[in-house]
């Protein structure tokens, strides 16, 4: 025990029996200045001397030489001065620091010895504290990582220069790196040879002024804060966002900043793009990948007319080719394609030539199949999918798939409630195109041959309706699923709605169960199953110069806005 005494500046020894203790030799054990023990320290009286594990104690004798406390000490190398509590301060909370002051008399002794004992409460530092924050001698975090964001925290919101003179895992030491010598002092440590750090010695008080600019005030700390604001508006501007920062902080970063810290927060929203690219396998095994040949064996392929017409129109140009061109492609039936592509031959013989070296099935009404019921020529319900997802195709690859995911079953779901005000039987666009069909058969004139068979007369010719197989030899009801001019003449003749003869995907029922079932949503990433496969990685792709473009470019054909006339295709004259 007298080598190991010396070691440390508070030694104590319980004893649980009295007789083992009267057997020592007190000598060995006590320490020069030390209080004196009493005859027998019980476990019970030591706890009542220590009550609380949240009291942080010290005890100095009358002369102030020595002093003792009530914690696990760390090497010599860290027991200095600033271990020790400041001395009693009326600045200090009653019921944080106080003084009590004991007097022992003795029987057959005059002398009194006084003994002062000064205690802290101790107090956590928690995520609240964060929005104001404040320092206070016995404060603990639960690191020392929390606590070097407090002082972070405290430094910007306070716009003070703070540095460390010593920051590693045993001791903390800050002061204020102003240039007006001002007091600012924290020094914290480990508490009970734990991971939390206690505040032992602060200094609350500055003398310097606020500064506009701090080196704490990173773009990493800027992108932690507004994380929030990014998720709500992932297009904020760079201006929005130094007005933002403005506002809170007072502060105005650089604009190169503010851009690292917009990238940052958005990479954290969104995740990094190649570790996106190696969960793909884990992605699809949530069956959101699936094959398209197998979902869709009778789909056909078909031609959009305006990039035909683009193709078409470097070659052949003129208004009246372009005319022919659009008749082609919407004669419902065989004659009409035909005669349509003999005024083309008479109009010119290099174009006739060019449309028939291309499959007429992919572009031309009266070889489309009758199944899908559309006579759509152009691309128009790509074109505007495409642009519904254009936010999505700036994302990361998985991100692009849950921000699609989301849009198309936010869109499902409000197609679901669409209906609810509809009447009647049909869908509101189709009746209006079966409206119109409704109105233009005032010129035809419908002749009964068999029972559900007529022949109408109409302007154009006459034509033959069999209302009982859904067919007309103009070739529009049946490829569209809407009855032609020819057959609501048969109609009126018949008395029979125009809309029971509908195709009964256009019908309010088919709607209600295409958007019955909805989109589910995917599961966290954490939930699924982690597949052995091998990693995909991102394509490597090139950076241009510039910021790149995300509008379609438009041909000159499409730009019919301003007082001018375009000059595209024309061919120029010198004046000479």
């Amino acid at each position: 025990m007298t080598t190991v005494v010396p070691k440390f500046q508070l030694f104590r020894l319980y004893v649980t029996e009295k007789d083992f203790f009267d057997g020592l030799n007190l000598d060995d054990i006590c320490i020069l200045g030390s209080p004196d023990l009493p005859a027998v320290m019980s476990l019970k009286q030591v706890s009542k001397q220590q009550d609380d594990d949240d009291i942080f104690e010290e005890w100095v004798d009358d002369e102030g030489t020595e002093k003792k406390k009530a914690t696990e000490w760390v090497d010599d190398d860290y027991d200095s001065g600033d271990l020790d509590l400041p001395p009693s301060n009326p600045e200090y909370e009653a019921d944080e620091l106080e003084e009590e002051k004991e007097e022992q008399d003795g029987e057959g002794s005059s002398n009194k010895k006084k003994k002062k004992q000064k205690k802290v409460k101790l107090r956590s530092f928690g995520p609240e504290d964060m929005q104001q924050v404040s320092f206070k001698i016995g404060m603990v975090f639960p690191t020392v990582v929390d606590l070097r964001k407090a002082i972070q925290e405290y430094v910007i919101q306070n716009r003070v220069q703070i540095k460390y003179a010593k920051n590693d895992l045993q001791r903390v030491r800050a002061y204020c790196n102003s240039e007006e010598d001002c007091p600012w002092y924290l020094f914290a440590a480990p508490y009970n040879n734990a991971k939390e750090f206690v505040v032992k010695n602060f200094v609350d008080k500055h003398t310097c002024e606020s500064v506009w600019v701090l080196k704490q005030f990173t773009a990493k700390y800027l992108a932690a804060k507004y994380i929030a604001a990014f998720r709500a508006n992932d297009k904020m501007t760079l201006k929005s966002f130094a007005m933002l920062v403005q506002t809170d902080f007072n502060m105005t970063p650089s604009r190169s900043k503010l851009s690292r810290a917009r990238k940052l927060a958005v990479e954290e929203i969104n995740g990094d793009e190649i570790q996106q690219y190696e969960q793909l396998w884990d992605y699809a095994a949530e069956g959101l990948i699936n094959d398209v040949n197998a979902l869709f064996p009778e789909a056909e392929h078909r031609f959009c007319m305006r990039h035909l017409y683009q193709n078409f129109n470097k070659k052949f140009k003129g208004e009246n080719l372009k005319n022919r061109l659009w008749a082609i492609a919407r004669s419902y039936n065989i004659l009409n394609w035909r005669k349509n592509m003999d005024l083309m031959k008479e109009l010119n013989q290099e174009a006739y030539e060019y449309l028939e070296a291309i499959d007429p099935k992919s572009w031309c009404t009266a070889f489309f199949k009758h199944l899908p019921r559309s006579d759509l020529l152009l691309n128009n319900t790509c074109e505007v999918f495409n642009k519904y997802i254009l936010d999505a195709r700036e994302l990361p690859i998985r991100s692009m798939f849950d921000k699609i995911n989301n849009q198309l079953m936010v869109r499902h779901y409000n197609k679901n409630l669409e209906h609810e005000d509809w009447c009647g039987l049909i869908c509101p666009k189709i009746r209006k195109k079966l409206d119109k069909q409704v109105e233009m058969s005032n010129n035809c004139f419908a002749t009964p041959s068999l029972k559900g068979v007529f022949q109408v007369t109409g302007l154009t010719g006459n034509y033959i309706v069999d209302i009982n197989k859904g067919e007309c030899e103009c070739g529009s009801w049946q490829l569209r699923g809407i009855p032609c001019r020819h057959a609501c003449s048969v109609f009126r003749h018949e008395r029979i709605k125009p809309e029971t003869k509908v195709c009964q995907s256009y019908s309010i029922t088919a709607f209600k169960q295409a958007y019955a079932t909805g989109i589910l949503p995917c599961r966290d990433k954490r939930a699924w199953q982690k597949m052995d496969a091998i990693p995909v990685k991102p394509p490597l792709y090139e950076n241009f110069v510039g910021r790149p473009s995300k509008k379609r470019r438009k041909i000159p054909l499409e730009l019919q806005d301003g007082a001018k006339m375009s000059r595209h295709g024309t061919i120029p004259h010198c004046s000479l």
